[in-house]
């Protein structure tokens, strides 16, 4: 599996420093359409705003898988895009479009291993190819929770912007939805985590995985900047 990375952002720099250990991805750097070609599986860690233009300049992407971990969010913590994974995937229609890696900040993915309480979070992936994803969230120390459909990332989407206006609000998030004992194991009651390393699928409960990690600091733009990058050097830019 060959991964390539689109950012040179927050998340580009800590999903694939990661990924780097785990020796998925050697340094090296690339237009957007040289990444593409030489890659399997790309990360989409560009600002909200600019993916589908990226991705135009990517050129075929036929066969690709795209992970989207991007928040089209805006202040007061909107989404200013509803429906960005649908937007993505209707402008990368040959691709594979996932959603993951949306809903902790990006110090997260910084942890070696990011564990809380001795159980690693769950990271919820919507889409088609989640396994090639869930590969990738192992690699990290996580476990992958498979949500379902691409049709059910704009419920992440919204997850998402809903718990961090509640955060920056002074609320606490893990404990306004309490579960019976045994239902939901993890340390968090709002966090579908597990010791396994084998997904999590989505059952009839509603399941979500959230964090409270930097919930009263803002969380990372996803954003990236330059050409696309297998392993882009630096930090976030500044905004």
């Amino acid at each position: 599996m060959r991964i390539g990375i689109f950012g040179a952002g927050g998340m580009a720099e800590a999903l694939g420093g990661q990924w780097i250990k785990a020796t998925r991805i050697s340094p090296r750097v690339g237009t957007w359409d040289e990444t593409a070609r030489a890659s399997d599986v790309i990360l989409l860690a560009v600002p909200a705003a600019s993916v589908t233009e990226v991705l135009a300049a990517a050129g075929d992407l036929a066969g690709k898988v795209l992970i989207d971990c991007t928040n089209a969010v805006g202040p007061g913590a909107v989404l200013t895009v509803p429906g960005q994974a649908a937007r993505i995937a209707a402008a990368a229609p040959d691709a594979h479009l996932v959603k993951a890696f949306i809903l902790c900040h990006v110090d997260v993915w910084r942890m070696t291993p990011p564990v809380f309480d001795g159980v690693p979070p769950a990271v919820p992936i919507c889409g088609d190819k989640v396994g090639e994803v869930s590969e990738l969230v192992r690699d990290i120390g996580c476990t992958p929770l498979v949500a379902g459909g691409l049709d059910r990332a704009a419920l992440m989407e919204a997850t998402m912007a809903f718990m961090v206006g509640l955060w920056f609000d002074g609320h606490d998030a893990p404990g306004l939805r309490p579960t019976p004992s045994g239902v939901i194991s993890g340390s968090s009651p709002m966090c579908r985590t597990g010791r396994s390393r084998e997904p999590v699928r989505h059952g009839d409960e509603d399941l979500a995985a959230t964090d409270r990690v930097a919930a009263r600091r803002h969380f990372d733009r996803l954003d990236g900047t330059g050409p696309g990058a297998v392993r882009p050097p630096g930090d976030r830019p500044d905004e």
